[in-house]
């Protein structure tokens, strides 16, 4: 989040890359909040290509959070 809001786009995707990655491991609500609070950071950037491939990233991690 630290990186979105100094609009450090490739760090931030990167580091959200990361964190669903590990969202992916460990099955947690901590872990669901904490994705969608990276994109809701990230929306300032939508439509950028990394940000769009994040938010696909993310998606099977937070249908997972949703049942």
């Amino acid at each position: 989040i630290g990186h979105a809001q100094s609009l450090d786009l490739e760090a931030a995707c990167a580091a959200g890359l990361e964190l669903v990655d590990l969202a992916g491991q460990i099955s947690s609500r901590r872990m669901c909040l904490r994705v969608a609070e990276v994109l809701r950071a990230l929306e300032q950037f939508e439509g950028a290509p990394q940000v769009v491939e994040l938010r696909e990233a993310a998606r099977p991690v937070l249908e997972q959070c949703a049942n």
